[in-house]
């Protein structure tokens, strides 16, 4: 499934079988596009928030599953940063030039994914399956 998530797709649900006592569950559906277990990408694809958009998507219209990573980077960065993707100067949105910024204590290796999964080549970007293995790394760091 390829989607362009923004934090405010983003929805977190009480679970006490997590160890943070939260799972987290994205919305917006309107906006995704099915990829079959053999796919590599989907053209044309128009949806989503352009901000959160991987380069290649807004060039070309072409999803895949590291165009996901990179939103995923980017939701990382503007959650842990508190800053956006995006400004808005004059009622006119445009790329922040200061992200991402992430403050001063941010833990290296949160900061050093969230870098990884925003590469402008695709190739760069780290799988879902690393993507998931790091972040469970860190949170056994945690306890």
């Amino acid at each position: 499934m390829n989607l362009h998530p923004q934090p405010d797709n983003v929805l977190l649900k009480a679970d006490s079988s997590s160890k943070l006592g939260l799972t987290a569950k994205i919305t917006d559906f309107g906006l995704s596009t099915n990829l079959g277990p053999h796919a590599t990408h989907a053209s044309n694809f128009t949806g989503g928030t352009p901000y959160y958009a991987a380069p290649e998507v807004a060039m070309t219209g072409r999803t895949s599953k590291a165009s996901d990573a990179f939103s995923f980077g980017v939701i990382m960065a503007e959650l842990y940063s508190r800053s956006p993707p995006w400004v808005k100067v004059n009622g006119i949105f445009s790329a922040n030039p200061n992200f991402p910024n992430f403050p001063p204590g941010t833990p290296p290796p949160f900061m050093n994914l969230a870098y990884r999964c925003l590469e402008i080549e695709m190739s760069k970007r780290p799988r879902f399956e690393e993507i998931v293995a790091s972040l469970q790394e860190m949170l056994r760091e945690l306890n």
